[in-house]
């Protein structure tokens, strides 16, 4: 199955020949979670089965969500649009709420910068 997305500029891209893409989106629709199950938790009353049950899908968000930041954070650049996708997604997040990337994510990300050539 081909993924199809819709990059910031309106070209569609197919998803297999952009993978940093995929990675992001990956990324981006964790944190959409997170606020989802925010939003709905601050709600609540703390007692009650429901709160602990979003309480309960809060904490495995933010799980999936570090796994998808880890995943983007590493994932390699093969491409100098791949460095700029990689790029305006770091100053989406700093934009977004996130305060800043600690020693070890920074090191990630620019270990992930340095371009690779792509296997044959």
């Amino acid at each position: 199955m081909t993924l199809s997305i819709l990059a910031s500029d309106g070209v569609l891209v197919e998803g297999e020949e952009q993978p940093v893409l995929m990675v992001i989106r990956r990324h981006t629709l964790t944190r959409q979670e997170i606020d989802r199950l925010y939003g709905e938790w601050a709600d609540c009353d703390e007692l009650s089965d429901r709160c602990l049950e979003l309480e309960r899908r809060l904490n495995a968000a933010t799980d999936a969500e570090q796994l998808a930041r880890s995943e983007f954070l590493h994932h390699p650049a093969t491409t100098l649009e791949d460095v700029a996708l990689k790029v305006k997604h770091v100053r989406f997040l700093l934009s977004d709420g996130d305060e800043a990337l600690d020693r070890h994510e920074l090191d990630a990300l620019l270990q992930s910068l340095a371009l690779r050539r792509k296997k044959r």
